[in-house]
């Protein structure tokens, strides 16, 4: 999950496009956002924090199931100037994982769903 604000934050998306699936539709539209975000000249700074983690093997063909809990701070979108443009809530998510392992790992989906605070 470190990997998520740290491609907001750089642009830099090589390591995102090699985990990611064609059929991964967060990892598309991260990606788009990193290349909105890159083509206004802006970056995002914020942080993500796992409060806890399980996972399944699912067995055949190398299927893994993941469930994260998360906790994304409020981040800040900023120019080349270092001007604060736009301000993004931060929350509590569970994230559904589905992996693939062959000579290493591939994200093929990831559902998101926003945690209600308790």
């Amino acid at each position: 999950m470190q990997l998520y604000p740290y491609v907001l934050a750089t642009g830099d998306l090589a390591e995102w496009d090699a985990l990611s699936a064609t059929t991964c539709e967060f990892c598309s539209n991260t990606r788009a956002e990193v290349e909105r975000l890159q083509a206004a000249g802006q970056r995002s700074v914020g942080g993500v924090t796992v409060l806890s983690a399980t996972g399944q093997d699912l067995g055949a063909n190398g299927w893994y199931r993941a469930t994260l809990s998360v906790a994304i701070t409020p981040s800040e979108d900023i120019d080349k100037a270092g001007v604060v443009v736009d301000t993004n809530d931060g929350g509590t998510y569970t994230i559904d994982v589905a992996m693939t392992w062959s000579d290493g790992w591939t994200i093929d989906s990831a559902g998101i769903v926003e945690t209600p605070v308790e």
